[in-house]
């Protein structure tokens, strides 16, 4: 507890002020951890969306990447056929469904 005096005696006027000032002070700070809370919140709730988010593309692509390979061993292997045309070489085959 402070004790507000004036002059060396206790003065009950400045007690009182004081004791505004430090209910403004503690309101004040009282808001701006409400700020802090708020925006902590919101940067972990952002963050948890992006890593969804990231996870979810991931999980898509691993499985794009994981189909066309089971059935190409189903399958059985793709034969190109290739040929010299002057300096380059043509496939022929490439765009065609393996029988």
């Amino acid at each position: 507890m402070v004790r507000v005096t004036w002059n060396g005696r206790r003065n009950p006027a400045l007690a009182g002020v004081s004791w505004l000032v430090g209910a403004a002070v503690t309101f004040a700070a009282a808001a701006v951890a409400v700020v802090l809370a708020v925006v902590f919140a919101a940067t972990v709730a952002l963050a948890t969306i992006l890593v969804g988010g990231l996870i979810a593309v991931w999980a898509t692509v691993w499985k794009l990447r994981r189909a066309p390979q089971l059935q190409r061993a189903a399958a059985g292997p793709i034969i190109l056929d290739a040929r010299k045309v002057g300096h380059s070489w043509v496939a022929y085959g490439w765009d065609q469904a393996p029988h």
